[in-house]
């Protein structure tokens, strides 16, 4: 019975049609895996001391730590296919290259619950209405890490026993109903985080037609939202297509590359959205007076006259213009003086 595979070059030599699939591979990866060494450097260069501890801060920085593995582990099994490839591949370490493709994407998106808890600060918002907001982005979840640990299942059963990675990828890939239902999840996760910024969208927009100050604040908003939205955008528009090329490209090497470009999409994604995002504070009580000054202290992006640069802070902060702070300093400093007169008026009798 002949093989469906030509027989193995001679040692020293590989096919050109072998070589392709894994260069493509490392030629996409190693760039992706080399931007999120300065994005690390950068964060860590605009942070401070007490921002690093923030749990916002620190998954940030294992997310980005896990798109770096992931291209060295990937760079390192492709280049391995080329030059050895007569030797198998170990099938913990296919196992592994698999799990870091699908896995993170899980783990990636968790980050964005500390968004929606930006949205919502815990002080503010009553229990009953926290536990609706995070229940449909739990459940969620839970469904895509039940569908990657039976995919993973499958995979170490049959296909992670093959030789080569690329039969193994071969044969796991086409009409996948677990990475189909993946795929599906994490579009209806996406789109869930983007309905909020849709919705605090418009409940400024309606509270700005009686308040004068939330007027000022929704050019702010809006450009917040753009740029929010277009950090979903993308992602969402790589997993249809992805969805697209699982269900009807029978070949792996496109829809593979469109899976491992999507995860470092959703890295850089998380990152610049959880900066901006947690600048923002929508509690409008936050610019009054008493406390204006103390919150400065804690903003996201806060000019100290001993740094040249800002410092990136992740906790809850305000979105106040230089005005807004200033009408808010001289509101207090007249209240205060009334009240000093007040004061002195009943002391004078």
């Amino acid at each position: 019975m002949s093989s469906p595979f030509p027989p193995p070059p001679p040692p020293g030599l590989n096919y050109t049609a072998a070589i392709r699939p894994s260069l493509n591979f490392i030629l996409i990866l190693t760039p992706l895996g080399s931007i999120l060494v300065p994005v690390i450097l950068v964060l860590f260069f605009f942070s401070t001391k007490d921002s690093r501890r923030h749990p916002v801060f620190i998954l940030n920085i294992l997310a980005c730590c896990s798109g770096i593995f992931e291209a060295g582990l990937n760079a390192a099994l492709e280049t391995k296919q080329i030059i050895y490839p007569n030797e198998p591949v170990s099938p913990t370490l296919l196992t592994a290259v698999i799990a870091f493709a699908i896995v993170s994407p899980v783990f990636i998106d968790s980050i964005l619950l500390f968004r929606l808890l930006a949205f919502f600060p815990r002080p503010q918002t009553p229990r009953h209405t926290l536990a609706a907001i995070l229940a449909t982005p739990i459940l969620v979840k839970c469904g895509r890490f039940i569908a990657v640990v039976l995919y993973l299942h499958t995979f170490t059963h049959s296909s992670g026993k093959l030789p080569s990675v690329l039969l193994a990828a071969q044969s796991t890939w086409p009409r996948n109903p677990y990475i189909m239902t993946e795929f599906i999840l994490q579009m209806v996760d996406n789109f869930y985080a983007s309905a909020f910024f849709l919705y605090k969208l418009y409940q400024f927009q309606h509270e700005g037609k009686t308040d004068t100050r939330s007027r000022t604040l929704i050019s702010h908003i809006r450009a917040l939202f753009l740029i929010a939205l277009g950090n979903f955008i993308f992602p969402v528009i790589m997993n249809i297509a992805s969805i697209v090329l699982i269900a009807t490209d029978p070949s792996f090497i496109n829809g593979s590359s469109i899976l491992l470009s999507n995860n470092y999409v959703a890295i850089l994604g998380v990152v610049f959205a959880t900066i901006w995002t947690n600048r923002q504070n929508w509690n409008k009580r936050a610019i009054s007076a008493p406390t204006i000054d103390n919150r400065m202290e804690n903003s996201s992006f806060d000019p100290s006259s001993r740094r040249n640069v800002s410092t990136i802070r992740f906790d809850f902060a305000p979105y106040a213009s230089n005005d807004e702070i200033n009408s808010s300093r001289s509101e207090s400093e007249s209240d205060l003086a009334g009240a000093s007169k007040k004061k002195e008026g009943m002391a004078g009798p």
